[in-house]
């Protein structure tokens, strides 16, 4: 029997040419999905519900759509199961407030961790992911979406957030990242000043900015106590040059004293280097991909950012150039391609990248498949590949240090370093230039008054 909810529902089917009004399947794929679903579930009970449910087209249609972006069929399993009862709760329940929309499932969730219903044989964790899969095929393919909110005038801290977010990006020239980091803490000092109460600017005095550190220090690392520091710094600076504040304000941010430095960075030698660079299985796709990053990191010099954000475009075959839209100043950079780079990379394109509308070199091979690979994604692959050949303390940009290092002891002088890594400070490029010990002591001559 088939509750009023569910039949309301079909009429929606209906109305979008999904089924016809006597229940027939219109879409081409759906005896392909009936045929997956059998694949799948091999007890033929399961099988006969996911055929018989009311639900049925979304059901055909959402396994398919696993598939095709890499999903095992155990995960397959799993979330088809997780979706039937959750989309047969939606329609007892909530079919009656619209579309299915995050909030349901996290009253389904809390439902489900009280015992209120039968739940699937399913973790937590495995039942969420699978609500946010279900919820982003809904909005794909079927145009579920929550509606949208009435434009409401904006406050005066997003007006402010955004004057200060355009400051960043015009004025300063900061990436992404740099800018996400200004603006959150800009977010939270306001809120910790001034709550839900007006923006009074004029009560801001030098003793808040204080407090506020010595809050927010709690807890947090040197360098991290710095960070905090120099991007309220900033904020106080944007607020006195747009005459919000009066002048000296960020001066008044506590200025922590140093922390002892650093020692100079790590570098691999050139055996841990051949060591690492021959640690890769090239006889899979996937190892093929990654040997090619870790080859653009070790001979380019390049960022995980920078191999992550390589486009199809930007490589010249021609010119055998490679172009860098994507870096840390937002300045374009033109290297020249390597025959060994080049080699691996059109190893990689011919015979391991997947087929996939995606214009970045490096994508997934899993799930998501296909799609553009991110920065984080390009370091664990190195951070594991370090610690496969015993150096734990490694990131990606560890091979950035171990070129600028190898070519500084090569002879070759720190400007030209710097122009090759992107740096617009020569004191940065000296940070990562080792001093090659042994070469030193060579140099380096005895006392004329030793021998007496």
């Amino acid at each position: 029997m088939v509750c009023p909810a569910a039949g309301e529902f079909l009429v929606f089917l209906a109305g979008q040419g999904r089924i016809r009004k006597g229940g027939g399947p219109l879409r081409a794929d759906v005896p392909q999905g009936i045929a997956m679903i059998e694949r799948l579930f091999k007890s033929r009970r399961l099988a006969r519900q996911m055929a018989a449910e009311h639900l049925r087209i979304i059901q055909r249609e959402f396994a398919p759509h696993l598939r095709s972006r890499g999903h095992a069929p155990r995960t397959v399993r799993t979330y088809c199961r997780v979706a039937a009862v959750v989309l047969q709760w939606w329609t007892r329940t909530g079919n009656e407030r619209g579309p299915l929309r995050p909030e349901d499932g996290a009253r389904f969730l809390a439902q489900r961790r009280k015992g209120r219903f039968r739940a699937p044989p399913s973790r937590r964790r495995v039942c969420r992911a699978a609500l946010r899969r279900l919820l982003a095929f809904l909005r794909q393919r079927h145009g579920w979406a929550a509606p949208e909110p009435k434009e409401a005038q904006p406050r005066a801290i997003e007006a402010l957030l955004v004057e200060y977010e355009r400051h960043l990006n015009t004025a300063c020239g900061l990436a992404d990242a740099s800018r996400t980091r200004l603006l959150r803490e800009a977010r939270r000092f306001m809120a910790w000043r001034f709550g839900r109460r007006p923006w009074r600017w004029w009560q801001l005095h030098p003793a808040d900015t204080r407090r506020f550190v010595t809050q927010r220090a709690r807890g947090l690392r040197p360098a991290s106590i710095r960070s905090l520091s120099a991007q309220l710094r900033n904020f106080l600076r944007f607020l006195e040059g747009s005459h919000r504040v009066p002048p000296g304000m960020a001066a008044s941010v506590p200025t922590y004293a140093p922390w002892p430095a650093h020692p100079l960075p790590l570098a691999l030698d050139p055996p841990q280097l051949r060591h690492f660079l021959g640690s890769w299985t090239r006889a899979t796709p996937q190892g093929r991909r990654d040997y090619a990053m870790a080859l653009c990191l070790a001979e380019l010099g390049l960022r995980a950012g920078e191999v992550a954000g390589l486009c199809l475009e930007d490589l010249d075959w021609r010119a055998m150039t490679l172009r860098l839209r994507q870096t840390k100043q937002r300045r374009q950079r033109l290297l020249p391609l390597p025959p060994s780079v080049a080699k691996v990379l059109v190893a990689y394109l011919q015979g391991g990248r997947p087929a996939t509308p995606c214009r970045a070199v490096f994508v997934h091979h899993d799930v998501p498949k296909g799609r553009a690979l991110h920065a984080y994604d390009v370091g664990w692959v190195m951070r594991q590949a370090l610690a496969r050949c015993g150096i734990a303390a490694g990131s990606a940009h560890l091979l950035r240090h171990t070129l600028a290092t190898r070519w500084h002891r090569q002879g070759v002088n720190l400007k030209a370093i710097a122009d090759w890594l992107g740096h617009r400070d020569l004191d940065t490029t000296a940070g990562y230039a080792q001093v090659h010990e042994p070469s030193l002591s060579q140099v380096a001559l005895p006392w004329p008054q030793a021998d007496r």
